[in-house]
């Protein structure tokens, strides 16, 4: 699972997003952009937390079925 913080241009269209660990990461690493709360969304693809230093994975969705089962 993953905290999303949602980047946008001048109109206030998404154009962009970063993904963290944790709340405390998403907070730390943006400061006064912080807009609230926005965990618990599941990633399609393995990453690494955007917090400079942190380096966590976040687990993507990808290959969770070994079986190749849908």
């Amino acid at each position: 699972m993953a905290h999303i913080h949602m980047i946008e241009d001048a109109h206030g269209d998404v154009v962009d997003a970063e993904y963290f660990c944790s709340d405390y990461c998403h907070r730390e690493a943006v400061g006064d952009q912080y807009r609230g709360w926005n965990g618990c969304a599941e990633l399609d693809y393995t990453q690494t937390c955007e917090n400079t230093g942190c380096n966590n994975i976040l687990n993507g969705v990808e290959g969770a079925d070994d079986d190749g089962a849908a």
